[in-house]
């Protein structure tokens, strides 16, 4: 097997172990809002695993699937963040529009089945970073910080965080770094092993709600 290979696998199996994870501990959070990432998790592992065996078994152009995975990141966040956000309608309306307007463009620049539409990557990067400073803000006025260790919002978060953050200068100045691809697998496998480690961390640290 070829190491890019072998990091990508190693990705859906992490994938694949969170989905477990927290379907074994459902009964902690099925009544808090984050009971919808149990389809979350399983959604992501299906998908991203058709998205490899397109591309390495069938040899289909899979780019529209982590495409449409982006917009579904956008989407399911958005809710999300949605629901543990206060004063969050103005926020939402402008992240709205600005990531509406940028899937346009993308559209429109890069089409939706031939290349990664790394101008809607942008746009969904930069929805959910907005998301987690400003949940960070909130959580630093409230007396939740003093519990973070079993703030599943938090961990959640921080997830979130690592992974948009430490991914979207790879994907939009990959032409001009010249990163081979091995480089960027390994970038990736990390970057998605330490956010699912946090994902896991907050299923399993969060107290029964």
């Amino acid at each position: 097997m070829k190491s890019p290979q072998f990091f990508l696998l190693s990705i859906h199996f992490v994938e694949l172990v969170t989905a477990i994870t927290i379907s074994l501990v459902w009964n902690k959070y099925k009544h808090t809002t984050e009971r919808k990432f149990i389809y979350f998790f399983w959604i992501v592992f299906f998908v991203d695993t058709l998205g490899t065996t397109m591309a390495y078994i069938t040899k289909i152009n899979n780019q529209f699937i982590y495409n449409s995975l982006l917009i579904f990141y956008f989407v399911f966040f958005t809710i999300w963040y949605k629901s543990v956000l206060k004063n969050k309608n103005q926020l939402l309306a402008i992240v709205l529009v600005i990531y509406l307007i940028l899937l346009g463009i993308s559209f429109v620049k890069e089409g939706f089945t031939e290349t990664l539409q790394t101008i809607s990557y942008f746009g969904t990067c930069l929805a959910v970073i907005t998301y987690a400073v400003s949940y960070y803000f909130q959580l630093l006025n409230s007396e939740k910080i003093l519990g973070l260790k079993t703030n599943l919002p938090f961990w959640i978060t921080m997830g979130n965080i690592i992974y948009f953050v430490g991914l979207l200068p790879l994907v939009l100045f990959q032409k001009y770094l010249n990163i081979s691809l091995l480089s960027y697998s390994i970038i990736l496998t990390l970057l998605n092993w330490v956010t699912y480690t946090c994902y896991i961390l907050g299923f399993t640290w969060m107290k029964n709600k």
